[in-house]
């Protein structure tokens, strides 16, 4: 019975007809198959033409052992010791005259097979903000990429966290009445752009779209679950992460949520229940109140903010309490049951707190389940700072690894890996990614902070927004939740900037300049000359340097 011709990866036969005879070829041609400027010319390396910017790419990367020429060695090595089996398909061990198994294999079954394996330099699992960066890296450093993604590009900064959050507080900003009605009208639009933003930069480079779920079968080599088969030579896990339950109180929608769900209902009850003290529920608490819901705000002994300066979260809580906000300190959650109709928040030590929804942001676990880690030999996602694993050729980016708890983190951490993963050498750095969480005021941080320099020599430079023109306009002093504090951290040998903390408006932009400052190694002399063209956030930042 004839065999069925195998589904394609995508695109058209004739270009990939062109890919297989150039295996290594960037993926970026016209439907013709052309460049558009007639028949171009061969490369010296052998493989496809591609665009101009992609050959420019091509010398930057180390050139990787591929997968054919190491299966065609070892080919080589069984001929020399005399194995007298000849190889079918793919290099594999068969019969004298192409027989596997007692079947002969056909040339067109070998060109079938061949056809149905995708081989590529990297393979990136995962398509959310470190992924798509990953991926992107790693194309431009000349390498044949395909990511591989069953749902839409841009992973949960996109479709659950980052944009809807943002959106939400955009109309606040601009009316707190009807705010969640509007923004849920608009989400989907902007979800749509967003993605396409991502594809087509994808598509620019290169990178070649796997939609469906993979699994790994050995250290080398997935397959899919439409019945496709990849082969990779170096492979970048960035499957994301899910937001945490609590314990026994799994989400049901209607009672019960995660900062995930929230934008898939209709509306938001008048009172709710906001359970976790970190950034995610900061911004839930904030937006909510804002919108003038009552909000009750349960946390545990960590307390509120706690990878942030002490100081700006607990001023933080007060322009909260202010709002109105109930925040219930020190006292961890133990169960969430649904009575009457309300869900009844219980915690350790006999109280309890009702409301129509209480909302778990407790943090995210990674998303690693079917995914087969055992067939790479993977027992822990633990990285360096270039993102590899301990198998030499697993690199790890994003939320799945435990370390990158923001969209900047994340494409941070992608970025490293796609450069680690195709041969260049990379390491990303932490604490030089700022931190920032969008609450009103704003909280945001950089490098070093007080808590984390107590005892070492160390300089501060402080200021207050009330002691700059941008504060006397925004009415600095006048409205608390205009607060406003930047606090520089400088080596006290050297002068140069170790980190910064702020409060206020454009804390966020004042931060992402300290990082700039920390990168090039400026001391705090220098940054004091530099004087910003208008008032505003950069200017409070030069105005505490000095």
């Amino acid at each position: 019975m004839a065999r069925p011709e195998p589904r394609p990866l995508g695109g058209r036969r004739a270009l990939r007809a062109r890919r297989r005879s150039h295996p290594r070829a960037p993926r970026r041609l016209l439907r013709d198959g052309s460049l558009g400027r007639g028949e171009p010319a061969a490369r010296e390396d052998g493989g496809a033409p591609g665009d101009r910017r992609a050959l420019e790419r091509l010398p930057r990367g180390r050139p990787a052992e591929g997968l054919r020429a190491r299966r065609s060695a070892r080919a080589a090595a069984r001929a020399r010791a005399g194995e007298g089996r000849s190889l079918g398909a793919r290099g594999r061990p068969g019969g004298p005259d192409g027989h596997r198994g007692g079947r002969a294999v056909s040339d067109t079954e070998h060109e079938a097979k061949n056809e149905a394996v995708i081989e590529v330099d990297v393979a990136v699992v995962g398509g959310g903000v470190a992924g798509v960066s990953a991926a992107i890296e790693a194309a431009r450093q000349g390498k044949a990429v395909a990511l591989i993604e069953p749902g839409p590009i841009g992973g949960r900064a996109t479709h659950h966290t980052l944009l809807p959050w943002r959106l939400l507080e955009h109309e606040v900003d601009a009316k707190a009445e009807g705010a969640f009605g509007r923004a849920r009208e608009r989400l989907a639009e902007l979800r749509r752009r967003q993605e396409e933003r991502w594809t087509l930069r994808l598509e620019d480079v290169g990178v070649e779209r796997v939609v469906a779920r993979g699994r790994f079968v050995d250290a080398h080599r997935l397959e899919t679950d439409d019945g496709r088969a990849l082969a990779f030579d170096a492979v970048i896990l960035a499957t994301g992460a899910e937001a945490r339950a609590l314990d026994g109180a799994a989400p049901d929608g209607a009672h019960v949520a995660r900062p995930d769900d929230l934008f898939d209902r209709e509306s938001l009850p008048e009172e709710l229940i906001v359970v976790g003290g970190g950034a995610a529920g900061a911004e839930l608490v904030d937006s909510l109140s804002r919108m003038e819901h009552r909000v009750t705000w349960v946390m545990d002994e960590v307390g509120l903010l706690p990878s942030f300066d002490r100081e700006l979260a607990e001023a933080l809580g007060d322009v909260l309490m202010e709002r109105g906000v109930k925040l219930v300190h020190g006292k961890r959650p133990e169960r969430i049951d649904v009575v009457d109709g309300a869900a009844k928040v219980s915690l350790v030590g006999g109280h309890s707190y009702s409301a129509p929804l209480a909302v778990v942001a407790i943090g995210s676990r990674p998303r690693l389940d079917g995914l087969g880690l055992d067939a790479l030999g993977l027992e822990t996602l633990d990285v360096d700072a270039g993102c590899r694993t301990s198998i030499a050729h697993v690199f790890a980016a994003g939320e799945c690894t435990g370390q990158a708890h923001s969209g900047a983190a994340a494409e941070a951490m992608g970025r490293c890996a796609g450069r680690s993963a195709a041969g260049v050498a990379s390491e990303w750095e932490k604490d030089r990614v700022p931190r920032v969480a969008r609450t009103h005021p704003q909280i945001a941080q950089v490098g070093e902070t007080p808590e984390r320099v107590a005892g070492r020599e160390v300089v501060f430079h402080s200021l207050r927004f009330d002691e700059t023109v941008a504060g006397l306009l925004d009415g600095v002093g006048e409205r608390d939740d205009q607060k406003g504090l930047v606090r520089l951290v400088c080596d006290s040998a050297t002068g140069k900037v170790l980190g910064a903390t702020a409060l206020g408006r454009g804390a966020g932009e004042i931060v992402s300049a300290v990082a700039l400052a920390m990168r090039m190694g400026v001391t705090e002399d220098a940054l004091a000359d530099v004087f910003a063209a208008a008032p505003g956030a950069l200017d409070a930042l030069t105005r505490a340097a000095r």
